[in-house]
């Protein structure tokens, strides 16, 4: 399951149960920011504490969980960036990590599969009673 897969999931829950599909998307994105917590570079500042979710949207059509860093260097470590002398001279260039998009892959195909089948389970009892 990717995370398209996992999206698709929500999509149709919300439309019934707004606030357990609200608590869901929540709760991923909490998961897949503690994950890029640990696997962010440890000698980069406090690049790893900079992590933040934040729920945006206001029904559950347009609900989303954005996570983002605070570090001002968080872009120069994910992309990569070109070093340079005091002066402006190019001297080589620092390839980027990448650590947040490994992680968004890595929790679409092995975090997200087991959150949407715990969820459609309590959510099975909810219904059931």
């Amino acid at each position: 399951m990717d995370m398209n897969e996992y999206a698709e999931l929500l999509a149709r829950v919300e439309k019934e149960m707004p606030l357990e599909a609200e608590k869901q998307l929540q709760r991923g994105g909490n998961v897949l920011k503690r994950m890029a917590q640990d696997v962010a570079p440890k000698d980069t500042g406090k690049l790893a504490k900079s992590f933040k979710t934040e729920m945006k949207g206001w029904s559950a059509e347009n609900l989303e969980c954005h996570i983002y860093s605070k570090a001002k260097h968080y872009h120069l470590i994910e992309r990569g960036h070109v070093m340079k002398t005091r002066k402006g001279r190019i001297v080589g260039y620092k390839a980027g990590t990448f650590f947040f998009k490994k992680t968004c892959d890595k929790f679409g195909l092995t975090v997200a599969p087991g959150l949407a089948n715990r969820f459609f389970k309590k959510m099975k009892r909810k219904l059931n009673g």
